[in-house]
């Protein structure tokens, strides 16, 4: 019964590491400016990512815009 419980609970968290291994991060930082109004601010420093393509994070650092591929954590 023990051994039942003990694996039951090996699976779950088997489960969520992989549910979790899916998921994306990003820790990114703009320049040390004044923003106009209306100007788009850019993302030129990302510190960490991951599970985002090369793709999405250029587009934060030339055109400001992310675009969330798969859940958060």
């Amino acid at each position: 019964m023990l051994e039942n419980a003990q694996n039951l609970s090996t699976r779950k968290l088997d489960k969520e590491k992989r549910s979790m291994s899916d998921r994306v991060a990003v820790t990114a930082c703009v320049e040390d400016k004044d923003y106009s109004n209306l100007e788009k601010i850019l993302f030129p420093y990302i510190h960490k990512n991951l599970g985002i393509t090369d793709s999405v994070i250029s587009s934060m650092k030339t055109t400001g815009i992310f675009k969330c591929e798969k859940p958060g954590l």
